[in-house]
């Protein structure tokens, strides 16, 4: 029989994703990385404040380089939705010749992998 993982939350679903880009990426087959989003300030030593930013507003969660091809997939739980950033960034990224998923289970990212 068969074993299906099952996820809802946009955390699980993101988590059994990566674990599976990591077994294919061990065996030679991708390139990926997860794009975490950090924004947030410091105080420099003379007083002043800094602010760091790691990405750009609306970035894919993970990147994949996969034959050739780029991929970017924005991992969203059952009732997410795009922010106005993200669906900019779809928008670039499909004019640029690249791909841009949804995903909102494990199967789906499963599928782009497989049935190619």
């Amino acid at each position: 029989m068969k074993k299906q993982i099952k996820t809802e939350s946009e955390k699980d679903i993101q988590l059994a994703v990566i674990y599976y880009l990591s077994l294919l990426e061990n065996m030679g087959k991708v390139y990926f990385f997860r794009n975490n989003s950090f924004q947030g300030s410091f105080a420099r030593s003379n007083g002043s404040t800094g602010y760091i930013k790691n990405n750009k507003k609306g970035a894919p969660d993970i990147i994949v380089c996969f034959q050739g091809r780029y991929i970017g997939l924005e991992i969203k739980g059952t009732k997410g939705k795009q922010s106005d950033e993200q669906k900019q960034a779809e928008a670039i990224i499909l004019m640029a010749g690249g791909e841009y998923y949804v995903i909102r289970s494990f199967d789906e990212a499963k599928k782009i992998f497989e049935n190619t």
